[in-house]
């Protein structure tokens, strides 16, 4: 079984809530942090057009987003091509696209450990993003967010798109993916479990979870 045939076997689940709040912004790196240095840049290494395949599951579409595409959800300004459901880019989307830009101007391209668009198979229209927030280190370790359109939430397409991911990166071999949710986001922790990772402890303020595939 390929990446994408694992990722295709992700199933619906349960209610989604409010965005998933970065790992990492818990460990002291603000996302979206950094965007001046995209501006003024002309010439990078990352690729336009994108060499990696759609993930298709039961109702959403996960498209590995390019660096032009993640331009314009930084502006706010959808291209000809581009179709946008009420309320997209949301806060979230345009910092994860930051990020993705940022990414690829320091480092390089950094898909398919990147950002992904969530779109409605039965429209076409864009209504979340997610995505790794950073490759997986050498111990095959990376972090995950996600955030939908308040309109899209409701109906088990986060469970559904995460699921995706975690099964491509568990195919794709990472030993652990974690995400976490501030405590008194519950709707957010549900669509974690439900996508089948588990509790990793919490402090004041977050609850932390992650995948448990060696057990």
């Amino acid at each position: 079984m390929d990446d994408l045939d694992a990722a295709r076997k992700a199933a619906p689940g349960e209610d989604d809530g409010a965005p998933l709040v970065s790992y990492e912004k818990h460990e002291g790196r603000e996302r979206g942090k950094g965007w001046g240095a995209y501006e003024g840049r002309e010439e990078d290494d990352c690729d336009e057009h994108g060499d990696f395949d759609d993930f298709v599951t039961e109702r959403l579409v996960l498209h590995p987003m390019t660096l032009a595409e993640a331009r314009r959800v930084v502006s706010g300004k959808p291209g000809p091509d581009d179709r946008w459901a009420p309320g997209y880019p949301a806060p979230m989307d345009v910092e994860g696209a930051a990020d993705f830009v940022n990414a690829c101007l320091i480092k390089g391209d950094p898909q398919p450990f990147g950002a992904y668009e969530i779109r409605r198979r039965s429209d076409g229209l864009a209504i979340g993003g997610l995505g790794f927030n950073r490759p997986p280190d050498e111990e095959g370790t990376t972090t995950i967010g996600y955030a939908l359109v308040p309109s899209a939430r409701g109906r088990g397409y986060a469970t559904e798109a995460l699921r995706a991911l975690l099964a491509f990166a568990r195919a794709r071999g990472l030993s652990c993916v974690k995400g976490d949710a501030d405590l008194a986001n519950l709707a957010s922790q549900r669509v974690m479990r439900a996508a089948g990772m588990r509790w990793s402890g919490e402090d004041e303020r977050v609850r932390y979870y992650e995948t448990d595939w060696e057990e």
